[in-house]
């Protein structure tokens, strides 16, 4: 296996989470929203204020999903314009510093936590 195909793989494995955990939280907005629109006790389920704190996990988790993938093309498509800009090849060897991902890492774990603490809190 070449160390591009581990990357591949990884790029892929984390894609199928991040689409898996914002459809979690689509699915629990939803489902709190047809409790709250509907009758008092929809299928026999009272509508309870408990639920607006899974409900703000969810949206948290959405809003971080969001910020993750703004801050991960505007940090990248940046790095790849100062490379360029400095006469690097197109398909030149570079060396990006990890840090350029932690805010990306943090929104991701952040994501995953607000999912969990939505799904845990019904």
């Amino acid at each position: 296996m070449k160390l591009q195909e581990a990357k591949d793989l990884f790029y892929e494995s984390s894609a199928t989470l991040s689409d898996n955990v914002r459809n979690l939280s689509l699915g629990g907005i939803a489902i709190i929203w047809i409790l709250r629109v509907a009758d008092k006790e929809a299928a026999g389920i009272p509508f309870s204020r408990v639920l607006l704190v899974p409900l703000t996990a969810f949206v948290v988790g959405l809003l971080l999903d969001a910020l993750q993938y703004l801050y991960k093309t505007i940090a990248w498509w940046l790095y790849h314009k100062a490379k360029y800009q400095a006469g690097l090849a197109a398909d030149a060897d570079i060396d990006p510093p990890m840090s350029i991902n932690a805010p990306t890492w943090v929104f991701f774990g952040g994501k995953m936590i607000a999912c969990g603490v939505g799904l845990g809190l019904h």
